[in-house]
């Protein structure tokens, strides 16, 4: 065929003879492995198809178009490749979904056993709270400075504050409100419960206190008056308010000054607006399963903080001692964790609402309790598995079952779909069963691997808490996908069954007396019903199907269009304005005290950041002269 040849339409060739072959005499596509070409051959051939014309100057080993099928080959190798292995998982899945529909009890036996294994573990089962443990960088010289003071200078104090407002602050009457819960602070006692071998006896704050010599560390507006009720009583409101304006009244009770600002805060005015004071105490801790306790602290606090949260009238007072920080974030999580619960529990119920039909012999709930089960054995292996591996449980790791809970909800609505589906046109249920495991093993097994990566790239992180959780979620979603293929499809084999002997669900020793009824095909008679049967079956599935309809529009896309555009630019303009910023007090709920004392600590004083240098590896007793000079 020369240059000139006339142009022929690609119709004029057949596609393929009786047998399937490309037709003699015929323009195939580009060859694929395995086809073979003459060992030499040259050409210009002019096509046309719909007026275009396709010119294709071909030299077959060597020139432009061999470079193309080259190409080609390798893709065709490539794609080949990877529809070779994924028929091959396919295959592997649907023989295992084979081998379920024939041996159910052996495969939720054999997975009951990896969850019992697994969760063995939990012999090793750790939990860790303190922050430098879950927080700090592994390897860092702050980490290593703080086991140093740790280790040597045990005994930190603990900073209690408290802050007074009132219509009338300087005046005697307020003072002897101060005195009254300064006697009731230094009247609580405590013991060390379970630690009394190691700090025995009751704990007041005498005997609790962080000292300056031999007195307590406690700086408080009473320091103005001498804690001295009768000199209280003698004084007036003129006085009173003079000693709070005369700096030589401002020592302690140790002979330490301390500045005006340290205890009273003044309004725009120049009047007093509030009063703070400091009740110091000695650090009394142990340590257990990762977690640091001051068991002397601890308890005392607590009723501190209930003696100034309580009726002062005629002051107002607001506690912020070193325990409120943790009271009130364990408040916030566990109504957190209320919260969780009743998530667990709605989608729980969407589950066994859902996952069947609307008759008392395809309904589904007892596969729906299974699927249930399997999410908690997934739980408890990878929880086991991870305390084996040395990994450390800290409060982030509580979001991880609500997690597993929608993954492994997911899991068997597709499943469940799956087999449904398959019903429809298989010859025999254990066919369905074949076909669901071999189409839904492997969606499932793709978006298992998804977040199992991303959670395992995740745990590479230097920070512990984080590392952790990424290990505990990562191994959660990889035995969740295990027990859904395992446990969940032997319970689905084992309810196929029922379903196919006429067997009520849950009640299985009632049928429904119905040897017409088809599962999953006709609605079954009985009076047992686990469903609203007036409900009309698959409702959503008319609703999208308009809605896909509807997208088709040409209007309906322009306005999509538009709208995501609009969406892109602001959301561009947001990150724009984007600023960073931490407060702690974020982190408490509405309705923490700490917040009201927070914006009067803020607004009346000045606040401080305190901070300890700490000197080692020098010996003071043989240095002491030259340190004295």
């Amino acid at each position: 065929m020369s240059a000139t040849s006339p142009e022929v339409p690609l119709s004029a060739f057949p596609a393929s003879n009786a047998a399937g072959d490309p037709a003699e005499g015929t323009i195939d596509r580009l060859p694929t492995a395995g086809s073979s070409l003459p060992p030499r051959a040259s050409s210009t051939v002019g096509l046309t198809q719909g007026g275009d014309e396709m010119k294709d100057t071909d030299t077959v080993n060597g020139t432009a178009a061999g470079g193309v099928i080259d190409r080609q080959e390798r893709a065709n190798c490539c794609t080949r490749a990877v529809d070779s292995m994924l028929q091959l998982m396919e295959d592997g899945f649907g023989w295992f979904g084979r081998f379920t529909a024939k041996r159910p009890w052996l495969v939720i036996f054999l997975s009951s056993l990896v969850c019992l294994l697994c969760s063995l573990g939990f012999l090793n089962y750790t939990t860790e709270s303190r922050p430098e443990k879950l927080w700090v960088l592994q390897g860092t010289q702050a980490l290593e400075d703080n086991n140093y003071v740790t280790s040597v200078w045990n005994n930190e104090p603990r900073y209690n504050l408290y802050y007074a407002t009132g219509s009338q602050l300087e005046t005697r009457e307020a003072f002897q409100k101060l005195y009254e819960l300064h006697e009731r602070v230094l009247a609580i006692n405590v013991s060390a419960s379970s630690n009394q071998d190691q700090f025995p006896g009751m704990w007041d704050y005498e005997r609790a206190c962080f000292r300056f010599g031999d007195s307590c560390a406690t700086v408080t507006p009473l320091d103005l008056v001498d804690y001295n009720i009768t000199l209280i009583n003698s004084l007036s409101d003129a006085e009173i308010a003079e000693r709070i304006r005369n700096d030589t009244y401002y020592v302690t009770a140790a002979g330490r000054t301390f500045n005006q600002n340290d205890i009273v805060g003044f309004d725009s005015s120049g009047n007093v607006a509030a009063y703070r004071g400091l009740y110091t105490l000695e650090a009394h801790v142990v340590e257990e399963n990762g977690e640091r306790t001051d068991v002397v602290g601890e308890p005392w606090e607590e009723q501190g903080i209930n003696i100034f949260r309580g009726d002062n009238s005629p002051l107002q007072t607001y506690p912020q001692f070193a325990s409120s920080w943790n009271t009130e974030f364990a408040a916030a999580i566990e109504q957190d964790s209320t919260s969780l619960t009743i998530a667990f529990l709605i989608i729980i119920a969407y589950l066994v609402m859902t996952l069947g039909r609307r008759d008392p012999v395809d309904c589904m709930v007892g596969l729906s309790v299974a699927a249930v089960l399997g999410i908690g054995m997934a739980l408890a292996a990878s929880w086991g598995l991870a305390s084996a591996f040395g990994e450390v449980f800290s409060p982030l790791h509580a979001i991880i079952p609500f997690l597993l809970v929608g993954l492994g909800v997911d899991d068997a609505f597709i499943l469940v779909t799956g087999y449904q589906r398959a019903l429809k046109t298989a010859d025999h249920w254990e066919d369905a069963v074949e076909e669901a495991m071999r189409k839904g093993g492997m969606s499932i097994l793709i978006t298992s691997l998804t977040d199992f990566l991303a959670f395992a790239i995740g745990s590479s992180t230097n920070i512990p808490a984080l590392s952790s959780f990424c290990v505990y979620a990562g191994l959660g979603v990889l035995f969740d996908f295990f027990f859904q293929v395992t446990f969940f499809m032997g319970a689905l084999v084992l309810d196929a069954r029922r379903a196919h002997a006429h067997k009520m669900d849950v009640a299985v020793c009632c049928t429904d007396g119905d040897e017409n009824h088809e599962p999953y095909k006709t609605p079954a008679r009985g009076w047992l019903c686990a469903r609203c049967s007036w409900i009309k079956k698959d409702i959503g599935e008319p609703v999208f199907e308009r809605y896909a309809k509807t997208l088709l529009l040409w209007p309906v896309r322009i306005v999509i269009i538009l709208a995501f555009l609009t969406l892109i630019g602001l959301s561009s303009y947001g990150i724009n304005q984007m600023t960073t910023n931490f407060r702690a007090d974020w982190f408490l709920p509405p309705t923490s005290y700490l917040i009201d004392t927070i914006d009067i600590a803020n607004e009346y004083f000045t606040q401080s950041t305190i901070f300890n240098v700490y000197i080692k590896d020098i010996d003071y007793y043989a240095r002491q002269e030259e340190l004295n000079n």
